[in-house]
């Protein structure tokens, strides 16, 4: 369930962070464009934590709940890996809503499969236990893609504007913000070359949900796949 739940959060940071990215380094929006533009990922994954959390009651089989969200987060992690400047945004969306179907149905229920699961004077400790699940692996999700992100949109810059003699400094700038020299709009071309390097970049940084979904799958299968009523609970 910890695990779980880290896949669930790491897939949704991720996709919540670098998808405003994305649109503000292809479309040049601003921040309220963008996010807007995340609208199909937060609706959706709200709906779905709802819904797992109606159907955790109504069926009692948690392990199917988390299977479902894997697969939807693998697919729409790799959906995303695909992207780049030319992909038209309302691909992007539904993109956007298969991550946060996925999210969603894994991303809340642990709370109440483990105060099913552990004596009454250790329900603390397992919340506790699912917070540091729900609040970390975004923080370590985000921290691993940042590197991504750095290390790879550098090596590209670098790569793709050999010609032009940018130092390291101008390549890194470029990666902060739209408004850098690079995409300045004196040199069209550079801008163009610039625009994609990033993109590309950013539809690599998916990467990070495509593992965490294929982990979420692997998890959901090893889990005790009777109903939570039929469980034998500790009792405290």
């Amino acid at each position: 369930l910890f695990i779980c739940t880290c896949c669930g959060g790491a897939v949704e940071g991720v996709t919540l962070y670098y998808i405003p990215l994305f649109f503000s380094f292809t479309h040049g929006d601003s921040s309220m464009k963008v996010a807007v533009r995340l609208l199909p990922l937060v609706v959706v994954f709200v709906v779905f934590v709802i819904i797992a959390g109606a159907l955790l009651p109504a069926t009692g089989r948690y392990a199917t709940t988390y299977t479902l969200g894997g697969i939807l987060s693998l697919i729409g992690s790799s959906l995303l890996f695909t992207i780049d400047e030319t992909t038209k945004p309302s691909t992007i969306y539904g993109f956007e809503a298969l991550v946060g179907a996925g999210t969603g149905l894994m991303f809340q229920n642990a709370y109440a499969i483990v105060t099913r699961k552990v004596e009454r004077h250790r329900k603390p400790r397992a919340i506790g236990f699912i917070n540091v699940a729900q609040l970390g692996s975004v923080a370590v999700a985000l921290a691993i893609a940042a590197c991504v992100f750095e290390n790879k949109g550098i090596a590209a810059l670098r790569d793709a504007l050999a010609d032009f003699n940018f130092s390291e400094s101008d390549l890194i700038s470029a990666l902060s913000g739209a408004h850098s020299a690079l995409m300045s709009g004196d040199n069209p071309e550079i801008a163009k070359i610039t625009i994609h390097c990033v993109a590309h970049t950013v539809s690599r940084i998916f990467g990070v949900g495509i593992a965490a979904g294929a982990l979420a799958i692997c998890c959901s299968l090893l889990m005790d796949q009777r109903k939570l009523s039929t469980v034998t609970l500790v009792k405290g």
